[in-house]
């Protein structure tokens, strides 16, 4: 076979390679340098080597200070307290626009005072700075002057990924720079009160229309009137991240939507949402989404006070979830919903019995415990997924461990799942350890991670006891897995050098 010899380009992108494998990549001060000296070895390292050290920046001071000298003055690496002394002209900035080349991802915590950047906007090719950018988080708040507006100068038609949290009025930028997003994939703003695009819906739905290549998009407190816009966005068919001031214009939302080829949906608001209306959501879902097409699910309810007029009996049921189990083709399902979940060995039959390709399954409570609805689900109705679940690899749910698991002998043997990993229990009590251990150990033989709720927190005496008794069961689970990894292995061992000890004992009797 003839072997290629390598180009000298090759050589110097693998021994580039090799460095950022020595040397920890980020702001580690011993990968810059080594970068930065080799850059200076030979002009054929330069380029590689700059381009590495320059592609991901975490602020504009390093880009700033490759102007002259004499230029400007600021108090070491704090771009707020630059101050320019006299009128930059083209050739000033020649040196920052040729590095501005190889910068990819910025992540601008703050700009300098307001002189510099319309300074710095009226030397820049087609107003833009960095114009090889593809992802920036401008994060950019101040009280002294609006910031929005100056984030014209990064963006740059390579840009994909655009993540915003900035002080001002939005209106301008979303009426005057939707083309310049029009190759954007990911998306998300966030602007500090009084201004947000729920008091601008209009130019909201004006920015919206340029996103042509959006894959997802994540706007605080958007309105419905924005929503019929998101539906006519074609690369935005098939994943959708909403974060929702409330739950109860759902329903509205949907039908604006009209989304039929959906398969991923994620949902987060920070208020509370009783059972009605998140079953109101699911029907919304049967309705409106195919549903051999959906594969997740994820709705997130994290309010920052409960009602006082909150009970048990807004838990989540069988009836709430209902409508979802319709949707056949589920791989993960990610539901953490203030309200809590009510359920028995048989809701969660059914809900293993319709989701036979889920991966991941999370039922999840609320870290307050006081406000957790009495889960009916025993350690046995787990083996319902090992039944009908192969693929399921992390399962989160609350559970009733008063009553013990039925001795591993009367299990079985065809009802187990080599698959499942973690197991997320929140909240439940284990009050027989050793009985749990060796029955999960044999439904789930893969299964070495048991995870709860208060392993974090200050917790009182019968939380403690609750944790220590899972920590004893997933002791004697990791075991478990231990001994079987070494009984496979023996066994690999044993039957490849069967046949080399029947050999010798054929030869010793010749």
């Amino acid at each position: 076979m003839t072997r290629r010899a390598l180009e000298i380009p090759e050589i110097v992108r693998l021994i580039c390679d090799e460095i950022e494998e020595q040397h920890s990549i980020g702001d580690n001060p011993s990968f810059s340098s080594v970068l930065a000296s080799t850059a200076r070895v030979s002009p054929l390292f330069a380029t590689d080597c700059l381009a590495r050290l320059w592609s991901s920046q975490r602020s504009l001071s390093n880009f700033l200070r490759l102007l002259p000298d004499e230029c400007y003055t600021m108090d070491d690496y704090n771009v707020q307290t630059m101050t320019l002394k006299r009128t930059l002209t083209a050739k000033d900035v020649e040196r920052p626009m040729l590095y501005a080349a190889w910068i990819k991802e910025m992540r601008c915590e703050c700009l300098p005072p307001a002189p510099v950047c319309d300074a710095l906007s009226h030397h820049t090719i087609h107003g833009v700075m960095l114009h090889s950018l593809s992802s920036l988080q401008y994060n950019v708040s101040s009280a002294e002057h609006a910031t929005l507006p100056y984030i014209s100068l990064f963006l740059a038609s390579t840009l994909h990924t655009l993540h915003i949290t900035a002080h001002g009025d939005s209106t301008s930028f979303l009426t005057t720079h939707g083309d310049r997003c029009a190759n954007v994939k990911e998306f998300s703003m966030f602007t500090v009160e009084p201004f947000t695009p729920a008091n601008t819906s209009t130019a909201f739905n004006s920015f919206l229309r340029h996103l042509t290549q959006i894959h997802t998009i994540d706007v605080d407190s958007m309105v419905c009137a924005s929503f019929g816009q998101l539906a006519a966005l074609p690369t935005l068919q098939t994943d959708l991240q909403l974060r929702l001031s409330s739950f109860k214009t759902t329903g509205k939302i949907l039908k604006a939507l009209d989304m039929p080829q959906l398969n991923s949906i994620e949902m987060d608001s920070v208020f509370y949402a009783k059972a009605d209306v998140i079953r109101a959501i699911f029907q919304g879902f049967q309705e409106q989404l195919q549903t051999k097409q959906l594969q997740a699910i994820r709705i997130d309810t994290d309010p920052d006070t409960v009602p006082n007029n909150f009970s048990t009996h807004d838990a989540i049921t069988l009836q709430s979830i209902e409508p979802l189990l319709t949707f056949t083709s589920l791989t993960h399902v990610d539901l953490r919903l203030n309200a809590g979940f009510e359920l028995s060995n048989h809701c969660v039959a059914r809900v293993a019995e319709a989701w036979p390709l889920i991966e991941t399954l999370r039922l999840a409570l609320p870290y307050d415990t006081r406000h957790a609805a009495a889960s009916a689900i025993t350690i046995a109705g787990l083996q319902t997924f090992a039944c009908n679940c192969p693929h399921l690899e992390t399962l989160g749910v609350s559970l009733d461990g008063s009553v013990e698991p039925p001795e591993v002998n009367s299990i079985d043997i065809f009802a187990h799942q080599d698959r499942l990993r973690i197991l997320e229990v929140g909240i439940s009590v284990v009050r027989y350890p050793e009985s749990a251990a060796d029955f999960l150990s044999a439904v789930f033989p893969a299964l070495n991670k048991i995870e709860t709720y208060w392993e974090c927190s200050n917790v009182i005496r019968d939380e403690f006891d609750a944790v220590s008794g899972w920590k004893f069961v997933e002791t004697q689970l990791k075991f478990g897995v231990k001994v079987r990894k070494r009984e496979r292995l023996l066994g690999q061992l044993h039957g490849s050098s069967l046949p080399a000890l029947r050999e010798k004992d054929d030869s010793d009797e010749d």
